[in-house]
């Protein structure tokens, strides 16, 4: 998997991660910018969890979560909901689904904050490749997931004043935004190591990163350009 991939150690290609985390004030340039948090949650924040903890217990549960409490919501959903043409927004929104919309905004939530550390974890193995572009994969990555909890907060039901209606997707679309610029920094650091010709991250990896984050940008570009030339 890519995360297993980038937990290679950068001074030696070889050897193998070391699999409990390592003290947070070495490795985690994330640190300082967590400093008013408790030392517990600055640890799980950062990042410093161990690669098993990530992606066999952190991750899947972010994902079963989120996915379950979805498929729930969908279910009590007053109409019958379809994947292809509604978004994710109206599960979550009390105006739409006034019965089902506060599980999934929970789950949503939950979900974040599982996936939390993987902006720290990142940024610390990416650090030795590229320092200033790992820095902004930290920032761009956790922005997007903390934004990603506040997200479910419901800023559009009636109760409240029609001038703050329009913050939840002002939070949503933020968030894409910072998670997008976040991966595309990812991508930034694996052509510069390839390029650089030290080769530290696999190749396979960098390929990855780059299709996955590059397909769906171009992608958008040309459907934004068709609809505008739709309504032209």
């Amino acid at each position: 998997s890519p995360l297993d991939l980038v937990g290679r150690p950068t001074s030696v290609r070889k050897m193998s991660q070391p699999e409990e985390p390592i003290p947070i004030s070495m490795i985690s340039p994330m640190a300082d910018r967590l400093a008013f948090l408790p030392r517990s949650l600055q640890q799980y924040a950062a990042g410093n969890v161990s690669r098993s903890t990530l992606l066999t217990r952190l991750l899947p549960l972010s994902f079963i979560t989120l996915f379950i409490t979805l498929f729930i919501a969908a279910q009590q959903f007053p109409e019958e909901y379809d994947w292809r043409r509604r978004v994710i927004s109206h599960l979550i929104s009390p105006r739409h689904n006034p019965e089902g919309y506060l599980l999934p905004s929970i789950g949503l939530a939950v979900a974040a904050l599982l996936s939390l550390p993987v902006a720290g974890y990142i940024e610390q193995r990416l650090h030795g490749v590229a320092p200033k572009l790992s820095r902004w994969v930290g920032l761009g990555l956790g922005l997007g997931i903390f934004l990603m909890v506040t997200v479910p907060l419901p800023f559009n039901v009636d109760s409240m004043p029609s001038a703050f209606h329009w913050v939840h997707e002002a939070l949503a679309r933020t968030a894409a935004v910072a998670i997008i610029g976040g991966m595309i920094c990812c991508c930034l650091c694996g052509l510069k190591d390839r390029l650089r010709g030290r080769q530290t991250l696999n190749l396979a990896m960098v390929a990855t990163w780059t299709s996955l984050t590059a397909i769906p940008f171009v992608f958008g570009i040309l459907a934004g350009i068709l609809k505008i030339c739709r309504n032209a």
